[in-house]
C-alpha cells in the first residue's frame, strides 16, 4: 500500500507540469488515489505487476520535473520488476523519445528503449531457463499458434488481426476496458500524446484468454492500468489548458473539469462496487471457494465486507509455517508460498519445474491441509508419506513439513 501510494508523488509531478500549476498537480494526484484499481491492488497479493504503476508514474514525473537521473534509476526500477516489466520501460523510453521535448530527453528514452528489449531478452532466455522456470506465455491465447513464445504472441497479432479484435471485443474484456475509462469520464479517449503506454495491454491483453486478466483490481489486468492512467491525464491537459478570454473563465473552467473528473472517479469507485476500497477480495482460483460471499464476480473474486473469523485450522497454519528451518531451500503448496517467500529459495508446486525436479532442489517440503484453494494438496501428502527419501518433520491438522532423510 505504501508504495502504491507512492504513484501520488508521479501523479503530482506530471499533473503540475501537463497541467501548468500545483493546482493541476493536486488533482492530479487525487485522481491517482480515486483510482479503483490502484485501491483494489492494496487489498490483493502482493505482486510485480502492481509494482510497476507507480514505478511508471515515478519515472515519467521525475523526467517532467527535469530531474533525468532519478527518473531514469525509476524507468530502470520499472523494467525489473517481473520478466515482462521491460515492456512498460520500452514504452516509458518510447515516450520520451517522441515526445519532442528536448535531445537530451530523446537520448535517455532510447537507451531506457535498449536496455528494456536486452533485459527482456535475458530474463525470458536466461535468466528463468536458468534456474528452472520459463515465461508463462501458457497465459495467452494465440489464436492459431500453440508454440506459446514471445515471438508466435507477436506473430499471432501481426497477422491475425481479424482474430485480435475478435478476441477483444469479448463481453468480459469490453466490460473490463469500460469500467477502466470510466474512472475518469472517458478522458483516455482524447489522450492520444500518451498512448504508447498502451502497448502492453495490446500485447499482453489482447491475446489473453484467462478470466483473471480482467477481474478489477487482479494483478493480471495490470496493463491497462498504466494507459489509462497516463491518457487520461494527457486528455485532461486537452480540456485543462484551453485558453480562455480572461482570468476568471481560466479559472472557472479548471473548476467545471475539476468537478467533472472528480465526479467520475467517485463514481468509478460506486460501480467497482465499494467506495474507497472498504471491503476484502479473495481470488477463487481455479475452483469455486467461499461461494456463499456477499459479492461475487465471475466466479473468480469474491468482495468481504469482513474477514472470517481466525480459528484454530488458522493458527495452526501459522505454527507450521513458523517451525520451517531458515536457512534452507523450500518447496510449497501454492497456498502458503508468499508467506515463506522470505526464503532464498521458495519454491512452489506446480509452478516451479526444470532438471533436476523442484522436490530434489530443496530440503524441505511444506504442505497445506487447507481445502482445494487452486490446486489441490493431497497428492502431494500422500506421495511424499511414502516415498523413503523423506520423512515428516513437523505435522498437525493444518499442514506437514518433510525434511529429506539425507540432509541430517
Amino acid at each position: 500500500a505504501a508504495f502504491m501510494g507512492s504513484g501520488t508523488f508521479g501523479a503530482y509531478l506530471i499533473g503540475r507540469k501537463w497541467l501548468n500549476g500545483r493546482e493541476g498537480g493536486v488533482l492530479a494526484a487525487w485522481l491517482y488515489v480515486l483510482n479503483p484499481n490502484v485501491q483494489c491492488y492494496c487489498l490483493h497479493d502482493i505482486h510485480a505487476n502492481v509494482l510497476i504503476i507507480p514505478a511508471l508514474l515515478l519515472a515519467v514525473g521525475f523526467m517532467e520535473a527535469g530531474h533525468t537521473r532519478i527518473a531514469t534509476a525509476f524507468a530502470v526500477l520499472t523494467a525489473l520488476c517481473r520478466e515482462e516489466a521491460p515492456v512498460f520501460a520500452a514504452c516509458i523510453g518510447l515516450y520520451w523519445m517522441l515526445s519532442g521535448e528536448e535531445r537530451r530527453r530523446f537520448g535517455y528514452g532510447a537507451a531506457i528503449l535498449v536496455l528494456s528489449v536486452a533485459l527482456e531478452i535475458f530474463f525470458s532466455a536466461f535468466v528463468m531457463r536458468h534456474f528452472g522456470g520459463e515465461p508463462r506465455l501458457d497465459h495467452f491465447n494465440l489464436f492459431f499458434d500453440g508454440r506459446r513464445s514471445t515471438g508466435s504472441m507477436l506473430g499471432a497479432l501481426a497477422l491475425n488481426p481479424l482474430g485480435a479484435a475478435f478476441a477483444s471485443t469479448s463481453e468480459i474484456k469490453l466490460e473490463y476496458l469500460a469500467i477502466s475509462l470510466v474512472w475518469m469520464g472517458g478522458l483516455a479517449l482524447v489522450g492520444w500524446r500518451a498512448g504508447w503506454f498502451a502497448l502492453p495491454a495490446v500485447l499482453l491483453l489482447v491475446p489473453a484468454s484467462d478470466p483473471g486478466f480482467f477481474c478489477l483490481g487482479m494483478n493480471y489486468s495490470a496493463p491497462l492500468v498504466p494507459a489509462a492512467l497516463m491518457m487520461g491525464l494527457a486528455g485532461l491537459r486537452r480540456l485543462w489548458t484551453r485558453e480562455a478570454a480572461s482570468r476568471e473563465a481560466n479559472r472557472t473552467n479548471h473548476l467545471r473539469v475539476g468537478a467533472y473528473v472528480l465526479a467520475t472517479a467517485l463514481l468509478g469507485n460506486y460501480l467497482y462496487g465499494n467506495i474507497a476500497s472498504k471491503s476484502y477480495k479473495l481470488e477463487y482460483g481455479q475452483k469455486p471457494f467461499r461461494r456463499e460471499n456477499q459479492r461475487d464476480y465471475r466466479d473468480v473474486l469474491g468482495y468481504l465486507d469482513a474477514l472470517p473469523p481466525f480459528g484454530a485450522a488458522e493458527h495452526a497454519l501459522w505454527d507450521v509455517i513458523h517451525r520451517v528451518p531458515r536457512g534452507a531451500p523450500v518447496l510449497t503448496t501454492w497456498s502458503i508460498n508468499p508467506q515463506l517467500s522470505d526464503r532464498d529459495v521458495a519454491l512452489s508446486f506446480g509452478y516451479s519445474g526444470g532438471h533436476p525436479a523442484p522436490e530434489d532442489r530443496v530440503r524441505y517440503v511444506v504442505i497445506d491441509k487447507l481445502p482445494v484453494f487452486q490446486l489441490a494438496s493431497e497428492p502431494h501428502l500422500l506421495r511424499f508419506r511414502n516415498d523413503p527419501r523423506w520423512e515428516v518433520f513437523y505435522e498437525n491438522l493444518a499442514g506437514v513439513i518433510f525434511e529429506r532423510r539425507s540432509s541430517r
